[in-house]
C-alpha cells in the first residue's frame, strides 16, 4: 500500500490506527509527531538536537548527580544547558580516558574529594593521601608529590 494513501485513509478515518501501525511497521516507516508545526526539513535536525540534550541531561543525572532544573527564564535555562553540556563533555572525556582501567569518573571524583593540602605563604603542599588518589594522579601523568609555589605580590 502506498504511504500517502495509508496516511490519507488514517486522516479520513477509513483505516483504524492499528492497521496503519501495521502498514508502517511492515514498510519500516518511522514517524515523528509534533504538536508544533515545523517545516519538513527541520524535523530530523530538531529531533536529533532534542535527543542530544536528553543524553546530556541523562549523563548529568547519572554520573554527575545533577539535580532537577527549576528555571524561571530562558537565560537561566540556557546557562544550565551550557553548564550541563560542559560537565557532560568532561565526564564523557573522562569515561573514554578511563576505559580499560578499574576506575570510573564517579569513583575518581569520590576519591579526589578527600584530597587535602596545606597552604603556606609561599607554597601549597599536598597532604599524603590514599593510594587511590595517587593512582588517579599517575594515570593522568601528574606527580603525586606535587608542590605549588605561590608568588605573593604583597611581599
Amino acid at each position: 500500500m502506498d504511504d500517502a494513501k495509508t496516511t490519507e485513509k488514517l486522516g479520513n478515518g477509513e483505516m483504524p490506527p492499528s492497521k496503519v501501525h501495521e502498514q508502517f511497521r511492515r514498510n519500516r516507516i518511522f514517524v515523528l509527531l509534533s504538536s508544533e508545526f515545523m517545516p519538513t526539513e527541520d524535523i530530523l535536525p530538531t529531533y536529533y538536537a532534542r535527543q542530544g540534550v536528553e543524553q546530556f541531561i541523562d549523563v548529568g543525572k547519572n554520573y554527575a548527580n545533577m539535580v532537577s532544573a527549576r528555571v524561571h527564564s530562558t537565560e537561566t535555562f540556557n546557562g544550565l544547558m551550557l553548564a550541563t553540556f560542559i560537565a557532560s563533555t568532561v565526564v564523557q572525556s573522562l569515561m573514554n580516558d578511563l576505559k580499560g582501567t578499574d576506575m570510573s569518573p564517579k569513583a575518581m571524583f569520590m576519591s579526589l574529594r578527600n584530597q587535602k593540602c596545606k597552604v603556606y605563604d609561599d607554597v601549597v603542599l599536598r597532604d599524603k593521601s590514599a593510594a587511590s588518589i595517587s593512582k588517579v594522579y599517575r594515570h593522568f601523568g601528574l606527580d603525586p608529590a606535587f608542590v605549588i609555589p605561590l608568588h605573593n605580590s604583597n611581599r
